[in-house]
């Protein structure tokens, strides 16, 4: 899935390249005839919909080809380069058929076990499943690397992944705000005048939900990095009003993961709410991803050289971060001519 700032570099880009939303909505249609009418049913700001077309491009798995139009057309705007470079950079070849089961991720990130939460996205992406996911553990069990996770799998079933980082502690309107302009729907947010920030947060959520439900864009929010500091009066309700309406109204268009979310949910929704408790991987763990790849890029490698290699690893305390970088670069040297 392309990151963010080269989402956001691409349709920047692509605005000024291209001045004229008439000349845009050609040049799409000659990529794929017929997408600008299919994904822009109503009237909207040029950006927002060529965001759209960039979204709807990526999960039909034509992305590629547009951008590469695009480096063909403006040969001097090194921007449309850049992008293609990245999507080139990102596409890992994948280890099994189901992206739910993949060990090695986008950018040759390897991701260790997490059987558990690979059943609940699973859940999470079905129609029929639950519409919110919890994710929380130990110190050193990877829970900030569920993201990966998500957003290697959630572009399968349809779903764009929007993060965002509350170490900033964001006010519920600068959140609101926020969320807004990923979907390229940026538009005037309630003020909180006289009345209680629980009662704002539901208003700047309706405003939120309103937008997601006229793009019928799939999304999932994933809000990550909460801090022992307290957010904001009213921040957290947005996120609880966000999961309600995922749950209910929404269900078609959105899902909400939150990591180390400590509020209290509504009764209602926290019976349904899926929950993840990240736990450590082993040696084991670590032996059976690179066996996996290993007989996917058929290396020849035996199981018993891969398991002495990281045991002397393990021969003193390492930490998660030395263990991934470890993990990866095992992988790298394997795949070394």
């Amino acid at each position: 899935m392309l990151s963010q700032p080269f989402r956001e570099l691409l349709v920047d880009t692509t605005v000024h390249a291209i001045p004229s939303w008439q000349d845009c909505r050609t040049h799409v249609d000659g990529v794929r005839n017929g997408t600008w009418a299919r994904v822009v049913p109503i009237e909207r700001p040029y950006r927002a919909s060529f965001l759209a077309i960039v979204n709807y491009a990526e999960i039909n798995s034509w992305l590629r080809d547009l951008v590469q139009s695009l480096v063909d057309a403006f040969a001097p705007r090194l921007e449309f380069a850049r992008v293609l470079a990245e999507i080139d950079r990102a596409a890992t070849p994948r280890t099994v058929a189901n992206p739910f089961d993949e060990v090695l991720l986008e950018a040759d990130r390897p991701f260790v076990n997490r059987r558990a939460l690979r059943n609940q996205l699973l859940d999470l992406m079905s129609p029929a499943g639950s519409s919110v996911l919890l994710i929380d553990g130990k110190e050193q069990t990877g829970k900030t690397f569920s993201y990966y996770l998500i957003n290697h799998v959630a572009p399968t079933r349809g779903y764009i992944v929007n993060k965002f980082k509350m170490t900033a502690l964001p006010k519920p309107d600068e959140l609101a705000a926020d969320i807004l302009w990923r979907l390229g729907a940026e538009r005037p947010l309630p003020s909180q005048g006289q009345e209680s920030a629980e009662r704002w947060a539901e208003k700047l959520a309706d405003t939120v939900a309103r937008a997601i439900e006229e793009r019928k864009s799939p999304r999932l929010l994933l809000f990550d990095e909460f801090s022992d500091t307290p957010l904001p009066d009213g921040t957290e309700s947005l996120i609880i009003r966000l999961a309600t309406y995922a749950d209910e109204e929404l269900r078609p268009y959105l899902r909400v993961v939150a990591m180390r979310f400590r509020a209290a949910l509504p009764v209602d929704l926290d019976d349904v709410t899926l929950r993840d408790d990240a736990q450590p991987f082993t040696t084991t763990d670590m032996v059976s991803v690179v066996m996996q790849v290993a007989s996917a890029r058929k290396w020849d490698v035996t199981e018993q050289v891969v398991k002495d290699r990281i045991d002397e690893f393990h021969a003193i305390p390492r930490t998660l971060k030395e263990r991934f970088k470890f993990l990866r670069g095992m992988l790298q040297e394997l795949a070394a001519p």
